[in-house]
């Protein structure tokens, strides 16, 4: 027998449904559908590694969203080199990572973040990093970085069924932050084949009409908080 992939889209409420591709559309059609561009979007991963399910996944989503004409930039959060999390540290201490981590979740309105499960959470990789990014200054609260931005969040795994835990967790970490996270999330079980044989699979249809939803959804959202 076949592998089973599955791709799952999470509805507000803790709902989950299959999704069978009924939203979303072409890339034109979502670039004439009335949403804007956004000034940039930052991208990273959870997990350690491009060739990562969830690395792979990203650079998915990446390439959709140059597609649809918006720009994207793509961190790899080990290049931060960031040490374990110490709330006693004074920011006249702070490794350079924490200051370009913060720098670049400034200089961008979007986020997109494709994380593992690791133990029912979040990897030590994606938390520490989201933690040192919320660390006050004396000139500017911890939410400075986060402010104002937008999240859309997915995760991809080898087992048939994708996990919740880590996309909850996400949501309320960022959430406490002041992001606002997408109700929707994407999240791709049988991973490892799914992604081996994605391109022009049903499932890379499927995948990318989520991804061009998500998309769209993020430029509305920049949009509703623009507006007085």
């Amino acid at each position: 027998m076949g592998c089973h992939h599955e791709l799952w889209r999470r509805h507000g409420g803790g709902l989950w449904a299959k999704s069978h591709g009924r939203s979303g559309g072409t890339a034109e059609a979502v670039m004439t559908s009335g949403c804007r561009k956004i000034a940039a979007i930052l991208a990273f991963s959870g997990a350690p590694g491009r060739e990562s399910l969830n690395g792979r996944l990203l650079d998915e989503a990446v390439e959709l969203i140059a597609e649809l004409g918006t720009d994207v930039s793509v961190l790899d959060l080990r290049d931060l080199e960031l040490p374990l999390y110490d709330p006693d540290m004074e920011p006249r201490d702070w490794p350079r990572g924490v200051r370009s981590f913060r720098q670049l979740l400034s200089a961008h309105d979007g986020l997109v973040i494709s994380t593992p499960e690791y133990n029912g959470s979040l990897p030590p990789l994606l938390k520490n990093a989201l933690d040192w990014s919320a660390m006050a200054t004396g000139g500017s609260s911890g939410f400075a970085p986060h402010r104002g931005k937008v999240a859309a969040i997915m995760t991809a795994t080898a087992g048939e069924t994708p996990p919740t835990c880590c996309l909850d967790h996400l949501r309320a970490v960022l959430s406490a932050l002041g992001v606002m996270v997408l109700a929707d999330e994407v999240a791709i079980g049988s991973a490892g084949s799914a992604l081996d044989a994605l391109r022009g699979s049903p499932l890379y249809v499927l995948l990318r009409r989520q991804m061009e939803t998500l998309v769209c959804e993020l430029r509305a959202s920049r949009i509703r908080i623009d507006r007085p």
